[in-house]
């Protein structure tokens, strides 16, 4: 299973309530659709960021139609102030136990940088953050004796690119700027940054990009009598995946 449905399946980690939801449960979660914004925010002098265009004379579609996943999750501890959502080899804690209601939550986050400093003034840097939190909230349906949930999942990515306007190719023996992949890939326009003239309205030249996502669904845990010892180690692995 790839690391996305993983992540994909540990969202789906149901909820447990204060009601009693200790054990095994199966889970049968819709495919998530992500929906993004991004924003860029730059320096470049001969370059800016691209216009969305609208073509009034194509229209484009594209439909796809997936599978529900299906697993089990296993609840802990869910008569206590700190209950625990298990998918696999993921874990959920929770922050709110209520009489019918549990939400679990766990952020997770990378955040990764690099840095070239010459000392003739020469600078090149870049860093790259990812930031995910994922939520699940279940709620005890007396009437089904089931758990409808729900599971949400936001992803904020920043990349932050930055570099010399000048510097004197003597010494680092880096003639044109290393940020102009970064022009090309996210910026329209002529520019390049170049050691020998000044390509950018401030010093340093500077590419940053935002990208914020969110993809959200409703699902259902229904209860299984697999509730002796060990049992949830046993179906780990039992897991269907969304496609072929």
């Amino acid at each position: 299973m790839t690391r996305s449905s993983l992540a994909f399946v540990a969202a789906i980690g149901l909820t447990a309530c204060s009601t009693g939801s200790d054990g095994i449960w199966y889970v049968s979660l819709p495919m998530m659709v992500e929906e993004c914004a991004t924003t860029i925010d730059e320096n470049i002098t001969d370059a800016q960021p691209p216009e969305e265009v609208v073509d009034e004379e194509w229209v484009y579609t594209d439909e796809s139609t997936v599978s529900d996943g299906s697993f089990f999750i296993q609840i802990i501890d869910s008569r206590s102030d700190q209950a625990f959502l298990v998918m696999g080899d993921e874990i959920f804690p929770s922050t709110v136990n209520e009489k019918e209601t549990m939400t679990f939550e766990w952020q997770g986050f990378i955040d990764d940088s690099h840095t070239e400093t010459h000392t003739d003034g020469y600078t090149y840097s870049e860093r790259d953050e990812t930031m995910v939190t994922t939520t699940i909230v279940l709620n005890y349906n007396k009437d089904t004796k089931n758990m409808d949930g729900t599971w949400t999942e936001t992803r904020a990515t920043t990349l932050e690119y930055a570099e010399s306007d000048e510097w004197d190719t003597d010494g680092p023996y880096v003639f044109s700027g290393q940020i102009n992949s970064q022009i090309l890939t996210w910026l329209v326009g002529t520019a390049s940054n170049e050691a020998d003239s000044e390509d950018c309205d401030t010093e340093p030249c500077y590419v940053n990009v935002v990208e914020d996502c969110s993809s959200g669904t409703s699902f259902t845990a229904v209860y299984t009598t697999l509730e002796e010892e060990g049992a949830f180690e046993a179906l780990e692995d039992a897991e269907q995946s969304t496609g072929i």
